[in-house]
């Protein structure tokens, strides 16, 4: 029964592993399980599960989150970190573009949510909180899976994923994913987007390891309104890349102790026109 399970470690409230009751601050935790019983082809919708976060949605791709609901069309106030890098975007303003995250929904392992300001730990943009996605180590689950996902307003997604393990020292885990859809009716927000992502896992010794994780998406999106209020704003479609790479080693000094080295780059293209402007 999980109300009879060990309460889960967590990271993020203080960037360190402690119970979740220890933590200092209220930490909501969403698991690989719980994601996958929501049915959400979204991850930001995967937050209205969490206690006093909004979830706000203009257009079919474009949504914003927040807690409290202290926000605007691009909210900076909230700290987004896959596996501790932070993936706000100057495309975003300093926000989160979440339909276009190099991530799959099938790769997370948790996702934890600090509810209440943390800027001693993450700086001036947790100041609302923090949200910690975590990645499944590339060991987990070896072989192949898939999924299809056809419904109405025009959804047609696709999933594909591969791990291989095989009890070595060295594992993979390849993802890729494509999304599209129609958007809301009587808007022009279609969306299609495309995503690949590759971790890897090297154990070097008892004490060291090193981490690999590179992503890219890639994608067309359906902007604008037809009646502009001054006319600078009409239906038109932008194109959008975006990659990354974060590379993480790991040296155990002793029980409890270890020193950490990261290393990440991002290169994106910020939404460019392709059709359509009026």
């Amino acid at each position: 029964m999980p109300y009879l399970e060990e309460l889960p470690h967590v990271l993020s409230a203080s960037r360190l592993p402690q119970p979740l009751h220890e933590a200092p601050g209220a930490v909501t935790v969403i698991d690989h399980e719980l994601l996958t019983a929501t049915g959400y082809r979204d991850l930001a919708r995967v937050f209205r599960l969490v206690p006093g976060m909004q979830i706000g949605q203009e257009r079919g791709h474009a949504q914003w989150v927040t807690y409290h609901g202290l926000s605007n069309d691009f909210p900076t106030e909230m700290q987004v970190l896959i596996d501790g890098r932070s993936v706000i975007t100057p495309s975003a303003f300093g926000g989160v573009d979440w339909s276009a995250l190099p991530l799959t929904l099938d790769e997370i392992d948790r996702i934890e949510i600090v509810r209440g300001t943390n800027a001693a730990s993450f700086g001036a943009n947790a100041f609302l909180g923090v949200i910690n996605i975590i990645t499944r180590h590339s060991a987990e689950g070896a072989g192949t899976g898939g999924a299809l996902r056809v419904g109405s307003g025009g959804v047609r997604d696709a999933e594909a994923s591969w791990t291989n393990s095989g009890g070595s020292p060295v594992s993979l885990r390849v993802n890729a994913a494509s999304r599209r859809d129609d958007g809301f009716d009587g808007v022009h927000d279609a969306h299609h987007m495309d995503i690949a992502t590759l971790r890897g896992d090297w154990q070097l010794s008892s004490q060291d390891s090193v981490t690999l994780r590179a992503g890219a998406s890639a994608g067309r999106r359906g902007e604008g309104y037809t009646e502009s209020v001054f006319g600078n704003n009409g239906p038109r479609d932008t194109r959008s890349h975006t990659t990354t790479l974060h590379l993480k080693g790991r040296h155990a000094v002793g029980d409890g102790e270890e020193w950490m080295l990261n290393y990440y780059h991002t290169h994106e293209r910020a939404p460019r026109i392709t059709r359509g402007l009026q």
